[in-house]
């Protein structure tokens, strides 16, 4: 029992714990610095629309009773994940502009480490959030911007499904696939309609490759992310590259399920490069009639260890995402590539062909040199977008003309980068100078720098001046890296 002599000195000391914190009300500034923040170009949420036109029988489905209605269901839980995600991003962004600091709660930890090494995006750079759309960054206003469309076109009438294709049979192992490319390889948006073609697989659940047979309701998932995927694919015109950006269908499909807490299947994740630690915890399935079995890191069909996102309860995830070092040695990068679009069709196949058969491409990766890494990230992008704007019928030239100038911009930054050794001083190797210079060189692709090689032809003369500056800017690039590997470390 206390005396009274110790209850008097506790009221004393709450006493003063409450004048302290009364002045420090006072001394407190009103709350954080608002952040000026580029809005433009994130597109508005339309509302849903009746499903479009579908053309799917039960034998054409190969034999599922209601197609239309499984097709409804997926296309559904594909527009509540893509609306969750956004509406996460969305909010946080608006918090950061408002001078909150981007980290848990106000993100996920599954959604930071997703960003961070899914995407490429560098969560710790306030710059990625205020930044807007098409910068030189990559930026959370281009993700929201992408999801947006993607989730935009599933939820439009204008969305076409098929259940027939003539690329079907011959390839047993494709989920699905769409056309947005001639046979050279030309963009063409909307060619057909904007048609999705699900083959078998899309239909009937099978097994994993180790012969787990795959639940209704975990191949419900897979179908939902099947829609997303080759939404991906219309909405930004991509092929199947592997890496890791948002422009890559297959990780933005894993981005949106993972946000979610959705199954992701284990034949696909490889195809978004860098994702390994965001996945901590994985659910082995013992058959199709048997819940969630023990819990452990496998290659087998992987439940991430977190919670659907809701903007009004932000959920804390358990664990903190890794930290990528230096010097770490990481297998899931080891054989990294970012490949150029596969040309005709883009698919979502269990099966790719061999590496040596895919047509070369924008570039391997090369960890563990994360300082390469993150500027060569950024340089993708720009070359992207500078890619898609010539593939436009007809090109602006004002938005042609902008994104080469973002091209050469980087390009001179990196070779600043290569004059100071500053990726030297960051532990970058010579071998690492020369997955760069490869990779610079598929980039740029082969030619002059007129309307020839592996880009988009420059449809105008406009266009045409733009263009041969930005392949100019990647030779003269490519031209020091090739000098700093011959003379490292100094040039």
């Amino acid at each position: 029992m206390m005396a009274a002599t110790e209850f008097e000195l506790l009221a004393e000391l709450e006493e003063e714990f409450e004048d302290d914190a009364a002045e420090l009300e006072l001394l407190t500034p009103g709350g954080p610095n608002p952040r000026k923040c580029d809005d433009r170009g994130i597109p508005a949420r339309e509302p849903r629309r009746a499903i479009g036109k579908v053309a799917c029988t039960q034998s054409s489905a190969h034999g599922v009773a209601d197609p239309i209605g499984v097709l409804k269901k997926a296309r559904e839980r594909a527009l509540d994940m893509l609306d969750n995600t956004i509406d996460e991003l969305v909010n946080a962004r608006r918090a950061v502009c408002a001078g909150a600091t981007p980290a848990p709660p106000l993100l996920g930890d599954t959604t930071i480490c997703w960003l961070k090494n899914g995407l490429g995006v560098n969560t710790d750079d306030i710059r990625v959030w205020t930044a807007g759309t098409f910068e030189p960054i990559r930026s959370v206003a281009e993700v929201i911007r992408r999801l947006v469309r993607v989730r935009n076109l599933i939820g439009s009438s204008g969305l076409r499904y098929s259940c027939t294709g003539a690329l079907c049979a011959p390839n047993p192992a494709w989920w699905a696939y769409t056309t947005p490319y001639d046979a050279a390889g030309n963009c063409l948006p909307g060619t057909p309609l904007m048609l999705i073609r699900l083959c078998r697989p899309f239909w009937i659940a099978g097994a994993l490759m180790d012969g787990t047979p795959v639940r209704a309701d975990v191949h419900a998932e897979f179908q939902a992310q099947t829609i997303i995927h080759e939404a991906s694919h219309l909405t930004h015109c991509t092929g199947d590259l592997r890496g890791r950006t948002i422009g890559a269908a297959e990780c933005l499909a894993q981005f949106v399920a993972a946000t979610n807490g959705s199954w992701l299947d284990p034949r696909f994740v490889d195809l978004c490069v860098g994702t390994e630690r965001c996945r901590a915890e994985t659910t082995v399935f013992q058959g199709e009639s048997s819940g969630p079995g023990l819990a452990r890191r496998s290659s087998k069909a992987m439940r991430l260890s977190g919670t659907i996102f809701r903007p009004q309860n932000a959920i804390r995830l358990k664990g903190r995402p890794a930290v990528r070092r230096a010097y770490e040695t990481e297998p899931e990068l080891e054989d990294e590539y970012f490949d150029e679009p596969y040309q005709w069709p883009t698919s979502r196949s269990f099966n790719p062909p061999p590496l040596q058969t895919i047509p070369a491409g924008p570039p391997e990766t090369f960890s563990p040199c994360q300082a390469i890494e993150d500027d060569f990230s950024r340089l993708v992008l720009a070359v992207d977008d500078l890619k898609s704007e010539l593939r436009q019928t007809p090109p602006n030239p004002a938005r042609v003309s902008n994104r080469a100038d973002v091209v050469t911009a980087l390009s001179r930054q990196i070779v600043a980068q290569l004059q100071k050794l500053s990726y030297v001083q960051r532990g970058c190797t010579r071998q690492d100078m020369n997955l760069f210079a490869s990779s610079v060189n598929v980039m740029r692709g082969g030619g002059a720098d007129a309307a020839t090689g592996s880009w988009p032809p420059a449809s105008s003369a406009t266009v045409q001046g733009p263009r041969r500056q930005a392949r100019e800017s990647l030779r003269h690039l490519l031209n020091w890296i090739r000098r700093a590997e011959r003379n490292f470390p100094r040039i």
